[in-house]
């Protein structure tokens, strides 16, 4: 016969399976001895939190059995293949919420206040759990309901499929949909014209010093980060989105994440127009570089650069991406840029962390941006021409129809170059 607690406990399996992805790989008796303790196992590889532990026992009868429920943990994850924090659940009202290198602590019951980490990785946990009149027929309820859910979908096509549409997050979507039109739209453009793709690519929106000096083209900090040229390029950029975007935005949500993409593309064109000659850039890699600066945050304030393992893996990730700087045509003040900017972002827009530290950084974001401006002003000049991809770039908008802006490009470039 069900009591309150196991109830609670089929609530917050049916929300963890049916709403979050979860697996149910374990249901015990602690220890086989009190039949009214139940013990329960879940996992997801594709979460942020890989692994949750429900118990109805007492947290401080919990804390006794740690050492069993540590090692319970590591068998998951080497079956996971997978490395981060176990959130261990209590259904205990007298608990009390804590943290360690390798757990989040939870005591949780109806309405009970949630670390704000655990707020915006799993919604409305607080309210999952309630009483009811008739727990047993509630149970029967929700058992029927996990079974069917998990029947409906044992196939492992759908549950491909469904890994796959979670690991997706709205920024990736967004992003890849414009890049990937603006790709087949520059290859599609190069063919068509027979003219260099470098010159489709500057019609199309990408960076080009020349343009925003003479034309004041500054929306081209912001647009150029949307266009690639090679498929390598664009391939290794959505990679990268792909696998930074789902963490940051589970942890700011998708308005912050995109802010951070969209603030470190601009920062890093910015510092390119500043440091650089007269060059062309194209690609993500400045919000790349942003969103690698939040996971960096994030796993430092989840205290993951304590735990030996994941500071190595961390260490190894920011060295990996320190290497492609020393890539040919790959440029490194884009990349800088992005970073500094993600980095700003992440304090100023994360719900963690003092008021104190995010007005400091406020502050000196501004004084940077300020500073920045001033450099910018002072690199209106232009140290060397192209009129070949000039002229290139008129032709496009002729046979396109664009006659005014074809005119307008020959005019003020042939102006600006004679007053050079």
């Amino acid at each position: 016969m069900a009591n309150q607690k196991e109830l609670w406990i089929l609530q917050l399996i049916k929300y963890f399976v049916v709403h979050k992805g979860y697996t149910q790989v374990r249901f015990i008796n602690v220890a086989n001895l009190n039949e009214t303790e139940k013990d329960v196992w879940l996992a997801n590889p594709s979460s942020f939190y890989p692994a949750i532990h429900i118990t109805t026992s007492s947290q401080a009868s919990n804390y006794a059995n740690m050492e069993r429920i540590n090692e319970e943990l590591t068998s998951l994850l080497n079956v996971l293949k997978k490395n981060g924090k176990l959130i261990d659940i209590c259904l205990d009202s007298e608990g009390t919420h804590n943290e360690t290198d390798k757990m989040i602590h939870l005591a949780l019951y109806p309405g009970c206040q949630l670390p704000q980490n655990i707020s915006s990785a799993f919604e409305n946990l607080n309210t999952v759990i309630f009483n009811v009149d008739d727990p047993e027929q509630e149970a029967k309820r929700l058992e029927k309901d996990i079974t069917d859910y998990t029947l409906k979908n044992s196939n492992f096509k759908e549950k491909r499929r469904q890994a796959i549409k979670e690991s997706l997050s709205v920024t990736f979507i967004v992003f890849s949909i414009i890049c990937f039109v603006v790709f087949l739209l520059v290859n599609l453009g190069t063919y068509l014209f027979k003219c260099n793709p470098t010159s489709v690519a500057i019609a199309l929106g990408a960076y080009y010093k020349g343009f925003v000096v003479i034309f004041n083209d500054w929306w081209r900090l912001l647009t150029g980060g949307f266009v690639h040229i090679s498929i390598w390029h664009i391939w290794c950029n959505l990679l990268a989105l792909y696998s930074l975007s789902k963490t940051i935005e589970s942890k700011y949500g998708v308005v912050k994440t995109i802010i951070i993409v969209l603030v470190s593309i601009i920062v890093g064109n910015l510092c390119v127009f500043i440091g650089d000659a007269n060059i062309v850039a194209v690609g993500l890699s400045g919000g790349i570089y942003g969103l690698l600066a939040s996971m960096i945050i994030i796993y430092w304030q989840l205290g993951y650069f304590k735990i030996p393992v994941l500071r190595k893996q961390i260490w190894n990730i920011i060295l990996v991406n320190l290497l492609i700087n020393f890539i040919p045509n790959v440029s490194f003040l884009a990349h800088l840029g992005g970073f500094v900017a993600g980095l700003f972002l992440s304090f100023i827009l994360s719900d963690d962390g003092s008021k104190t530290l995010k007005t400091n950084f406020v502050i000196v974001g501004i004084s940077l941006s300020l500073i920045l401006g001033y450099f910018a002003s002072q690199s209106m000049k232009l140290d060397s021409f192209y009129t070949g991809t000039d002229k290139e770039v008129s032709e496009i908008f002729k046979q396109i129809g664009l006659e005014n802006i074809a005119d307008n490009i020959k005019i003020k470039t042939t102006e600006y170059y004679k007053g050079a």
